[in-house]
């Protein structure tokens, strides 16, 4: 799940929507393989320009009845992060110039 957030994350063109991107993909991703989280949260860091990479790291708390179908009483937090490259070619016009904004993202949930 912190893959595909994380590559949502580095297509982004502005640090709002690389957030916004990120922990919808994660909040999906974890919806369709079956887990609550009470909490969710979504760190992305990195900055949008082309070459440079976007780290986003998931925490998800979750009740161990839902992991262990044990019925198991108490929480554990589940976290994963991963980097991606940002395209180095993505939003170039024909003179090699850049259209992305040099805006860094360091926003958490």
């Amino acid at each position: 799940m912190a893959h595909q957030a994380t590559r949502a994350a580095s297509q982004a063109r502005s640090p709002a929507t690389a957030t916004r991107q990120a922990r919808s993909t994660a909040a999906a991703a974890l919806d369709q393989a079956g887990i609550t989280c009470q909490p969710l949260a979504v760190n992305t860091r990195g900055n949008l320009q082309p070459g440079s990479t976007v780290t986003v790291t998931v925490a998800c708390t979750v009740d161990l009845h839902d992991l262990a179908l044990l019925q198991l009483p108490g929480t554990t937090v589940l976290q994963a992060r991963f980097t991606a490259p940002v395209d180095v070619y993505r939003g170039r016009t024909a003179r090699g110039t850049s259209e992305t904004s040099p805006h860094s993202v360091q926003e958490s949930p």
